[in-house]
């Protein structure tokens, strides 16, 4: 990590984006589908680098993307409460 930089919790992270989208004027409908549509390019990405050429390298893949679900829902969760949280 560079020196300087601040690491942050995903819950710390994604209630200051909702925060920080309200602010900025964001519909909470356009928050949710932007972090949407991260999830849905990674798995693009996956299938785009070959990542699924057997039947292991599949369920392994699997494996991560309900990870990834897990993940991007958690997400979704805390940038509505950040973006319902009151200043």
């Amino acid at each position: 990590m560079p020196r300087g930089c601040v690491r942050l919790t995903p819950m710390v992270f994604w209630t200051g984006l909702g925060r920080q989208r309200r602010q900025e004027g964001f519909a909470l409908s356009e928050i949710i589908q932007a972090v949407h549509l991260v999830r849905k390019q990674l798995w693009r990405k996956i299938q785009s680098e070959g990542l699924l050429d057997n039947a292991l390298d599949l369920l392994m893949a699997i494996d991560l993307y309900n990870h990834v679900i897990g993940f991007f829902d958690r997400a979704v969760l805390y940038a509505v409460q950040g973006y319902e949280s009151p200043d």
